[in-house]
């Protein structure tokens, strides 16, 4: 219930902000920067980054904040120039990048997570001494250290083939073991 309250919030503001984006560039006798129609044009793209992550069921609070924070500065901006004094959207530019690539990084973390669930689901190994950093690469995730993620997935995959080779050897001297004393006693 909780997310979809925020999922529900975020979009608002995505339909706020596009509004004030469309907003501007329509007053008439003002003639825009090339920067500015490069902000807005990115500002969209950041819009269409939040959306994409919200149907991914990715967490979006960390985007949301650059996006919200690049759309003042862009109006700040935009009415600088209204009012024909120069206008710097450098901010905003270097913020919706960021969202761009946050929005890639956690693409890729979701991927990651999903298979490595999958992986540590299915593993017939006990995997129980493991829990702490399952928990770990679980909690970067919705924490949104999607950089964190990856590498604790990593890790953590790193850790399961430890478990393995460890338990491996544990069955392989215990069958050996058995077979000496089964030939002692013969």
């Amino acid at each position: 219930m909780n997310k979809n309250i925020i999922n529900k919030f975020v979009i608002s503001l995505i339909l706020i902000g596009f509004i004030v984006l469309l907003v501007p560039h329509s007053s008439a006798g003002v003639t825009y920067s090339n920067e500015s129609i490069q902000a807005k044009e990115m500002l969209s793209q950041s819009q269409e980054d939040i959306s994409e992550m919200i149907s991914r069921n990715i967490p979006v609070k960390r985007v949301n904040e650059s996006y919200n924070e690049a759309l003042q500065l862009y109006s700040a901006q935009i009415a600088l120039e209204e009012k024909g004094g120069k206008a710097n959207y450098d901010l905003v530019i270097k913020n919706a990048e960021e969202i761009t690539s946050i929005k890639k990084t956690a693409i890729e973390a979701a991927d990651e997570l999903k298979l490595f669930k999958k992986t540590y689901n299915n593993e017939k190994t006990n995997l129980s001494e493991m829990q702490g950093d399952y928990d770990k690469v679980i909690q970067s995730f919705e924490d949104e250290r999607f950089e964190d993620t990856i590498q604790l997935i990593k890790e953590g995959y790193n850790r399961i083939s430890e478990i393995q080779s460890s338990q491996t050897a544990v069955k392989m001297f215990y069958l050996s073991t058995t077979l000496t004393i089964r030939s002692f006693f013969e």
